[in-house]
């Protein structure tokens, strides 16, 4: 306000007008940095938001506007609380994630935050397309196989969804399986996609949405099924539905 870009002649500006300089300015340093959110769970790929308002202050109708109205609360996949709370210009300027679009139930607004795997560049997925299927196998950054994907119909992912589940499940390493839990038959609130699991393999139906044509996708991880399993392919439901 009142001043003048560096790199823009103003006419009949004053040699005193101060010279704007975006680099220095606080705010867009803070955006460019782009720091992780904070308090993210340890080794969590998949949170649930759930946006809580702030108690009203005293004397006031809301909550003080200086302070936000709400405020995000991050719960597992699962549902569990992890006592973590956080504020929305963390989330705006967050690096490394991706949210759903807001949905509603019987708890309140949610959204699905989603991590960015920093190891997705260092994967690789092989594609090779039949006349009746799409074949992608994952790899990691070792060569490791991770996984065998089969698509039926349109492929309901893009290159770099594919990558950061490779990513998510390199990641499980030599981890020991725990027991397996029952799979949601819906992500909450992601409404174009369904599972199932038969043996050791997870089927992905995907109806036409907004971006992709209608698809059917088998996973076969070759990790045992697990909730770490089950939460990386869940994250992939999330990756593709975010906005």
């Amino acid at each position: 306000m009142g001043a003048k870009l560096a790199s823009r002649p103003v006419p009949d500006a004053s040699p005193d007008t101060p010279r704007v300089r975006c680099g220095a300015c606080p705010v867009y340093q803070n955006a460019r940095e782009r720091p992780p959110v904070p308090n993210w769970p340890d080794d969590s790929v998949l949170l649930l938001g759930r946006v809580r308002d702030w108690p009203r202050t005293p004397g006031m109708w809301i909550a003080d506007p200086a302070a936000g109205r709400s405020s995000v609360h991050l719960h597992t996949w699962q549902g569990q609380d992890t006592g973590v709370a956080v504020g929305w210009p963390d989330l705006a300027i967050a690096a490394e994630i991706r949210m759903t679009w807001q949905f509603q139930d019987q708890d309140g607004e949610a959204f699905w935050i989603v991590r960015l795997n920093p190891g997705a560049g260092q994967t690789a997925v092989h594609t090779k397309t039949y006349r009746d299927h799409t074949r992608h196998v994952l790899y990691a950054p070792d060569a490791r196989r991770l996984a065998g994907v089969k698509c039926h119909g349109a492929c309901a992912h893009e290159d770099w969804h594919l990558q950061h589940l490779a990513a998510d499940l390199a990641d499980l390493g030599g981890a020991t399986p725990a027991a397996a839990p029952d799979l949601p038959e819906r992500l909450p609130g992601v409404p174009s996609f369904s599972l199932s699991r038969e043996g050791g393999a997870t089927t992905i139906k995907h109806t036409t949405s907004r971006d992709f044509d209608a698809s059917t996708m088998i996973v076969d991880a070759e990790a045992p099924t697990s909730p770490a399993v089950t939460a990386a392919l869940l994250a992939h439901i999330a990756r593709v539905a975010a906005w």
